[in-house]
């Protein structure tokens, strides 16, 4: 049988079964919601500033990491110049996928100077760079949020064990293949440069230090995003959340980003909500209204930083 056909036919399969768990989230999500009564009027929009805010900031830290992995294999950027590829190339993951992250973020090689790795004078196309910089960045983003997300729902999602398996299994296989003296052992492998010894000096330059700062940053991160979506709770009328539920939120926001990502559906859409909806219709009201403004606030916020890195003037420093 054509290999193309199935792996279309697979495709097709996947989207229905998206759509049709879609569609029960939404019939379950506007039942609960005729059920809660809302009272419009008596939402309390202001809170939307903080989560907007709060989904933004949780992004820095995979800016930051991402623009000192480019220093680290060779590449001098300035960090207005990684800021706005950083940032347009969030947008790329709606439309038509993720892959567009990486060809935006490696457009900006026209603008940069040949990168140079020093005393083994090897040098490296700056997309290349931009490229690996890129996938090891969102590595380590997927795979500390799927462990924080498992750690944060243990003992949460007593009704929702596969996805803590998943998020275990896929976040612990990650990390496991990023640890430093792992990771270069499959890199030298890779038939990815002219020769062996420009492969080792790439996996040269993924530390132990580059691992852990990595990891911690992004623990921040993941918490600032469940941060976000705790405030998007304090929207609702008489919802009074606390810290408490940050667990609850942040594994939410952790695991449901994961598998969307897994799912290869642009951007998450619907995958996310699917698995965004059992974590918080135990603990809050109207979980469809929040399930949609959070959409809502994730978008918005990428767009804001969007536009702020878009009009952000760049000044790169000249090549060594």
């Amino acid at each position: 049988m054509n290999r193309a056909l199935v792996w279309r036919w697979i495709q097709y399969a996947t989207i229905l079964l998206v759509v049709v768990a879609v569609g029960w989230t939404i019939w379950q999500g506007w039942r609960d919601l005729q059920q809660q009564d809302v009272a419009w009027n008596k939402l309390r929009w202001a809170w939307l500033w903080p989560a907007v805010g709060l989904s933004f900031l949780g992004t820095v830290p995979g800016w930051l990491f991402w623009h000192t992995l480019l220093h680290r294999f060779g590449l001098p950027i300035s960090m207005r110049h990684s800021f706005r590829a950083f940032y347009l190339s969030q947008l790329g993951k709606y439309i038509p996928g993720k892959v567009m992250v990486v060809a935006i973020r490696a457009s900006i090689a026209a603008t940069v100077p040949k990168a140079t790795t020093g005393a083994n004078s090897n040098s490296f196309q700056p997309w290349l760079i931009v490229s690996a910089a890129a996938v090891v960045e969102t590595l380590m983003f997927i795979a500390v949020g799927s462990s924080v997300g498992t750690v944060c729902g243990a003992s949460l999602l007593t009704e929702q064990q596969w996805v803590l398996v998943l998020g275990a299994a896929f976040g612990g296989g990650i990390l496991f293949v990023m640890l430093p003296p792992v990771l270069r052992v499959w890199i030298v492998r890779l038939p990815l440069l002219k020769s062996r010894t420009e492969r080792e000096w790439l996996a040269a330059r993924w530390t132990w230090d580059l691992f852990a700062g990595g990891s911690l940053a992004f623990v921040g991160g993941w918490l600032l995003l469940g941060g976000g979506l705790l405030s998007l709770t304090m929207l609702l009328p008489e919802q009074d959340s606390s810290l408490t539920e940050l667990p609850r939120t942040t594994a939410g926001v952790t695991l449901s980003t994961v598998i969307g990502f897994l799912s290869f559906v642009p951007g998450g859409l619907g995958v996310r909500e699917i698995v965004l909806f059992p974590i918080l219709r135990p603990k809050f009201p109207a979980v469809l209204l929040l399930i949609v403004l959070q959409r809502f606030v994730v978008l918005a916020a990428e767009c804001l930083a969007a536009a702020l890195a878009y009009a952000q003037p760049i000044h790169q420093p000249p090549s060594e």
